[in-house]
């Protein structure tokens, strides 16, 4: 049997490991999101449709007009002096980029950074989901792989809204295998909260009468980029 004295530097090398482990998957993650948001700053890219719509509204909101857009993205024909809500989907990603115009100003390059944030919030849920199941150095593997993904990076950069939902999504799978480990109600009910959070922050719509409809049911309507710029 192994002696008291040899455990206690054994778990004292273990903690020391687990939480540098942690600090340097904190300093990528923001590292990351540093450098997703200078690489925005610094590239001239045209906002997409959908990104548009975010921009918009997000705009809107931290002017105080609401959660409302000028234009109908959804329409036949041209109609002039128009005021409701968006009708693309992720109907939540507006309310992330309020408070950054807001701060920072109404430019194209601050419409990519809650990717981005969301990026690295993702890495560092795969690193605590692969550290609890094998350790700190898995973990680590995790969140480096997440975080050199270059489909999410372009994604991010895109200003899309699928970040998000991945973000969610993850962290929902995460909080429901604690459930199951540790028979926690609270991380069950967790789990579902933000499984319906991402349902709502992506794969929903908004129609100008103000209620909610799944996107695919608007794909027969043909989609008019009309409305004023975000400069």
């Amino acid at each position: 049997m192994s002696s008291p004295q040899r455990e206690i530097p054994a778990a004292r090398s273990r903690r020391t490991g687990e939480w540098t482990a942690r600090l340097v998957m904190l300093a990528l993650a923001l590292a990351y999101l540093v450098t997703g948001a200078l690489w925005s700053r610094g590239v001239d890219r045209p906002l997409g449709p959908d990104a548009t719509d975010y921009a918009v509204a997000g705009r809107s909101l931290a002017e105080g007009q609401g959660y409302t857009v000028g234009f109908r993205a959804y329409h036949v024909g041209l109609r002039d002096r128009i005021s409701h809500t968006p009708e693309a989907h992720g109907i939540l990603r507006p309310f992330a980029l309020a408070p950054l115009f807001a701060t920072l100003g109404f430019h194209d390059w601050v419409v990519p950074l809650p990717g981005f944030l969301y990026v690295s919030l993702c890495s560092i849920v795969a690193f605590l989901w692969a550290g609890s199941l094998a350790g700190p150095g898995a973990g680590l593997v995790a969140g480096v792989l997440t975080l050199s993904s270059g489909p999410l990076f372009e994604s991010a950069a895109r200003g899309y809204d699928d970040i998000g939902f991945a973000c969610f999504s993850v962290a929902s799978l995460a909080l429901l295998h604690r459930g199951i480990v540790a028979r926690s109600p609270l991380a069950f009910l967790l789990s579902g909260v933000v499984a319906v959070a991402g349902g709502i922050y992506h794969s929903l719509a908004v129609k100008s009468d103000g209620t909610a409809t799944p996107l695919h049911q608007l794909a027969n309507l043909q989609k008019t980029e009309v409305g004023r710029a975000i400069n």
